[in-house]
């Protein structure tokens, strides 16, 4: 017992000089900035999310030695989600967003998981009970209830009435020996009281008229969302909060939370939120909020990276999208020109139409680069996205290696113009490209095997795919094509399989020359077998 209690006070010691230690080398600017980001592992990474992200680290990347950390905020234990850390961590890393220090990368101002930090929570807590800044209540939640109907009914401000703060030491004691359950509430001062955000300018406020004393430790002995807070980003030498506009209602309580403890607060930006065109909160059921969602759908990180940065400022130089070969290098070129206080004031509005306009110019980039390690690249990409789709595609059975990658380029050439995202190539309106259609059920006419006859000969004298080509092509479509021989829908249904999708004349010159006057010959071969067996 007695060794137990040594080895737990060594502990308390040796915690409480790293934590003199981490404060005076803050003071003497020996360690640069340092930024985090805090989510809370309840789902998926939220788009502002993302973008809060994305401003943590490029103000990190701005300053020597500057420090990008992810803690994980778990301490509403209801609304956890499994393995949501892990993805969110493995969300921003797709991004090419990677901290410094994390849950998974460790550090030395560990753990970065609040509910493996309860025991500074409850110390501090506990601090601030012993100096009169804090109190034990033990008001039942039925108490609470209806103290909160009595206030509804009155038409008067929902808060606590602070009963416990006047409690007796005795009554204190008696309450706990008899194991009363109890929080831990900060003692509210009736005061003005300034607090300052960096890009609002300095304010004043007297908490008093608002709420009541708050709750800075629960009974369960996880501390609050504000408690948990100020002790980490204090611990973990946070010089600058940056974080969304919805969290701007807590600063003056955390800045009373400083005060009571006696610490300096780091600087603080609360950034503008992200809504939707109709100037209203993202919504889950209407909009796109989680990155997952566009991961899925086959954005890339510069597209997305690019989209979000758009919004509310703080790149006065640049004009977006900023087309770059490669995401690392967009974030490198964004931590050169981020300016953290030229963020708008304003909500920014997201148009989602701009993500596609991004995606394709990004897209058609890189398609149209001259970098052939990148060309390669994306072809190995489609390559691999057509084998999870149409796995028993004809270039893969008819092609070699060579012949295959030579065609997929000449089909990225041929496509810039129309792909607005890579994995467009692999949706059900390209699936012609990768499949040759087999049902057409055309019937045998003499005016359809003229036609195939003549368009075939054309297609294998054609050299160039030029104006004259297409006013050719239209004209002996023109020439065939009556009611009973709809050639416009017909040579779709040959060439794709499809009445209805990409225009008659791209569609040839899409395929090629090669697979063009296969597939017709196919048709031809067929029909022409299809009346010999009826003349039979």
């Amino acid at each position: 017992m007695i060794t137990n209690c040594h080895q737990h006070n060594r502990r308390l010691l040796s915690g409480f000089l790293k934590t003199i230690n981490r404060v005076y080398r803050r003071y003497l600017h020996e360690e640069g900035v340092r930024v985090r980001f805090a989510p809370s592992p309840t789902g998926y990474l939220h788009i502002g999310g993302l973008r809060t992200a994305l401003y943590n680290y490029l103000f990190a990347r701005q300053h020597k030695d500057g420090k990008f950390i992810v803690r994980i905020e778990d301490t509403d234990q209801s609304r956890l989600v499994p393995s949501a850390n892990r993805r969110l961590i493995k969300t921003l890393e797709w991004a090419g967003i990677r901290p410094d220090e994390s849950p998974a990368v460790g550090g030395d101002y560990g753990p970065y998981t609040q509910s493996e930090r309860l025991h500074y929570y409850k110390k501090y807590a506990e601090q601030l009970v012993s100096e009169g800044r804090a109190y034990r209540c033990f008001c039942s939640q039925r108490r609470l209830g209806l103290l909160k109907m009595q206030q509804t009914r009155n038409n008067e401000v929902q808060r606590y009435d602070n009963r416990c703060r006047h409690l007796s030491e005795s009554e204190v004691r008696e309450k706990m020996l008899a194991r009363t359950p109890y929080v831990i509430r900060l003692v509210l001062k009736s005061e003005q009281m300034s607090y300052k955000d960096a890009l609002v300018g300095e304010m004043n406020i007297n908490l008093k008229d608002y709420e009541g004393d708050p709750v800075l430790l629960k009974s369960d002995g996880f501390a609050t969302y504000h408690l948990a807070n100020v002790v980490d980003d204090h611990l973990m030498g946070i010089t600058h909060v940056i974080r969304g506009k919805e969290w701007m209602s807590s600063l003056p309580k955390h800045f009373h939370l400083y005060q009571s403890l006696g610490w300096q607060p780091p600087q603080f930006y609360h950034v503008p939120l992200l809504m939707n065109m109709d100037g209203k909160k993202l919504s889950k059921r209407h909009d796109a909020v989680f990155v997952e969602e566009y991961i899925k759908r086959g954005y890339t990180p510069s597209a997305l990276l690019n989209f979000v940065a758009s919004c509310s400022g703080g790149f006065p130089q640049d004009t977006f999208p900023v087309v770059l070969p490669d995401h690392r290098e967009l974030l490198e070129h964004m931590a050169e020109n981020f300016n953290l206080p030229k963020l708008s004031q304003h909500d920014g509005k997201l148009n989602f139409a701009k993500l596609d306009e991004f995606s394709f110019e990004l897209t058609r980039s890189v398609l149209t680069s001259d970098d052939s390690e990148l060309k390669h690249e994306i072809v190995a990409q489609l390559k691999e996205m057509i084998k999870a789709n149409f796995e028993e595609s004809y270039i893969f059975t008819e092609f070699s290696d060579e012949a295959c990658d030579d065609h997929l380029k000449s089909i990225l050439e041929t496509l810039k113009d129309r792909v607005v995202k890579l994995n467009d190539l692999v949706s059900q309106e390209f699936a012609f490209l990768w499949c040759r259609p087999t049902d057409y059920d055309l019937e045998h006419s003499k005016e359809l095997v003229k036609f195939l006859k003549e368009f075939i000969k054309f297609v294998n004298n054609t050299t160039d795919w030029d104006d004259e080509f297409d006013a050719t092509a239209r004209k002996l479509i023109k020439k065939y094509s009556n009611k009973q021989l709809p050639l416009w829908k017909v040579m779709r249904l040959m060439l794709a399989g499809v009445e209805n999708g990409v225009p008659v004349i791209d569609l040839v010159k899409i395929l090629g020359k090669t697979e063009t006057v296969r597939r017709l010959e196919t048709v031809y071969n067929d029909v022409m077998e299809m009346d010999r067996m009826t003349r039979a």
